[in-house]
Formats: structure tokens, C-alpha cells, sequence
């Protein structure tokens, strides 16, 4: 067991690494080997990880119990991104609505609604400018280390302020920027074979379904390398927060935590993306279509995001503990 594991910061001792090597060696468990094929009679018997369901119920119910303090940050982050970030240069919702309505093409209810409800998506996903773009990530990641901070606390049943968590979470943000670049480079191989894809299909350089299929494929294949990849790393951001955790460090454990369970962490992540993306389609859809509402979308949308990025590193952390659990038991 490593010392990361027993409480402490550091890596394992070489008497420590010694032991790990030989029962590799021996039993064929420990740390895999990426990209080959084992057989399952030869895989380790792994302690189940916590289902998508019961996970996030803890983590609603961690949010729900401690609700002023994720509430404080929420809004802190909604109100930093309105002030700092959009400014006075936002969509004017109201507006667009009766742009829309006084087009003679334009009559449907479904239509205006289905406009509206793309331009909000927009509006929350995207900025102005590139360096808006930047601070608006930037934003993002200092108030994000704050809430992981929070949680780590509050998990330890210590009481937490939102001054405390303000200014002793940002403390690993250089180890957070560096595997956020190391990110970047995973997501290269997605991005590239989505623009190869994009691009010839779009140009009408592939006309049979020969061509087609191979295109596909290789986006397929990029896209599963990349999720690979990043199973591991969005563990390595959690571990990147503890003091004195080094960002190699950190991926080279949470390459150890995720061995034989990335499949299971995959469908887990995967099922709580398919539920905030439901849950933003609704809150959206209903909100620019009630003429009440339309006028404060931009707000509601800013607040959408804050819970949006509390709920998910939430949901994250508690997923990353309950992977130190399940490693703790294997061992």
C-alpha cells in the first residue's frame, strides 16, 4: 500500500516499490499495462465500485446538509463570471424573443422556443473573445479548487467558512494548470479525427459509404483513446489538490486507482453528464419559453453554471474517494 493511501503526501519508499514489483510479478495484479489485453481469469478479484445511483445520492445529500457553504461559492462564481466575464455584453433574451416573433417566417411556438433554447446553450458555453475565454477558465479553476477544498473538509467533518475555502483552495493551482495542459494533449487525438471527419464529409470529398464508415472509425477510435486517457486524468485532479502532491505524482496513482475499474468509472461519469445535460434541457426549454422568464434567462442560465460546476466536482471528489476506498480494501 502506498503512503498515499495510509494518509500521507509521499510516494512509496524503494522497499515499497520492491514489494509491489514482485507481487506484479507473481500474481499479475498491481499496476496494469495500458493498451494489452488480459485475460479475465488472470485478473485480480477487485472490490466493487459504489453504483451510479447511490453515489450521486451522496452526493446531493453532502450538498443538501452543507448547503450554505456550496451556495456561497456558487454564487460567488455566478456573480465573479456576470461581473468580470460577460460584463454588459451578454444576449439580450427579450430581445431576441420579439426579433423573432416579428419576422413574417417566423410564426411557430416550437420553432421560437427551439432558437431561443439553441441561443442559451450558446450563451453558456461560449464568451466574446479569446481572453475572456481565458479568464472565464481561469475563473473556473480557482473557484473550482475552492469547492474541492470545501468538500475535502466537509467530508472530514471539519466546519468549513467560505473565507477558508477562498483562500486556501487555490493553493494547487500550478499542479491543477499543469495536468489541465496534460489534458489538452489527451483531448488531441478526439479533436483531430473530429475535424478530419467534419471536414471531409462536410467538403464532399467522401462520397461512398466506404470512405465514410473508415472516417467514422478512426474518430471512433480517437475518441475511445482519448477516453481512456482521461479517466485517469480527471482522477489525477482530484489527488492534485492534496498539499504537496506533485502532477506526475498524482497520474501515476491514479493510473494504479482506475487499473480494471476504468470501464466502471467511465459508465458512471458518462451517466452523470447524460443527467446535467437533461436536467440543463429542461431548466432551459421551460425557461425561455414563459414569457416571465425569458427576460431573466441570461441569470438563470449564470446560476445554471455555478450549480453545474458544484454539483460535478462534487460528484467527481466523492467518486475519487470511493476509488481510494475500493484500492485501500484491494490491498
Amino acid at each position: 500500500m502506498s503512503r498515499l493511501r495510509k494518509g500521507g503526501l509521499l510516494p512509496a519508499s524503494s522497499k515499497e516499490k520492491k514489494t509491489k514489483k514482485v507481487a506484479r510479478k507473481k500474481f499479475g495484479f498491481g499496476k496494469g499495462k495500458s493498451f494489452r489485453l488480459a485475460r479475465k481469469a488472470d485478473r485480480p478479484v477487485m472490490t466493487p465500485l459504489i453504483g451510479f445511483k447511490p453515489l450521486f445520492k451522496e452526493t446531493l445529500l453532502l450538498i443538501k446538509e452543507n448547503w450554505k457553504v456550496y451556495t456561497g461559492l456558487g454564487l460567488i462564481y455566478a456573480f465573479a463570471y456576470r461581473l468580470f466575464i460577460e460584463g454588459i455584453t451578454r444576449l439580450d433574451f427579450g430581445q431576441l424573443q420579439e426579433a423573432i416573433r416579428g419576422g413574417s417566417a417566423i410564426k411557430d411556438k416550437v420553432l421560437e422556443t427551439t432558437i431561443l433554447t439553441t441561443a442559451a446553450f450558446d450563451t453558456a458555453g461560449k464568451t466574446s473573445e479569446t481572453q475572456d475565454s481565458f479568464y472565464a477558465s481561469l475563473l473556473t479553476i480557482i473557484m473550482g479548487l475552492c469547492i474541492i477544498w470545501a468538500t475535502r473538509q466537509l467530508m472530514a467533518k471539519r466546519d468549513v467558512r467560505i473565507r477558508d475555502a477562498l483562500y486556501n483552495g487555490p493553493g494547487p493551482l500550478l499542479p491543477t494548470l499543469t495536468l489541465i495542459f496534460v489534458i489538452f494533449l489527451q483531448v488531441l487525438p478526439m479533436t483531430i479525427g473530429a475535424f478530419l471527419y467534419s471536414t471531409a464529409t462536410g467538403s464532399g470529398l467522401v462520397q461512398g459509404g466506404v470512405e465514410s464508415m473508415v472516417l467514422f472509425l478512426v474518430l471512433l477510435g480517437s475518441s475511445l483513446l482519448t477516453f481512456y486517457w482521461l479517466s485517469s486524468s480527471l482522477i489525477a485532479l482530484m489527488l492534485a489538490t492534496l498539499p504537496g502532491m506533485y502532477p506526475w505524482v498524482a497520474l501515476q496513482e491514479a493510473k494504479e486507482m482506475v487499473t480494471y475499474r476504468r470501464w466502471h468509472l467511465f459508465h458512471r461519469l458518462l451517466s452523470f453528464c447524460i443527467v446535467v445535460v437533461l436536467a440543463w434541457l429542461v431548466v432551459v426549454v421551460i425557461t425561455v419559453s414563459n414569457p416571465l422568464t425569458v427576460t431573466i434567462a441570461a441569470e438563470i442560465i449564470g446560476l445554471m453554471r455555478a450549480a453545474t460546476l458544484v454539483l460535478s466536482l462534487v460528484f467527481v471528489y466523492k467518486l475519487y474517494r470511493a476509488l481510494v476506498a475500493s484500492s485501500a480494501e484491494d490491498e
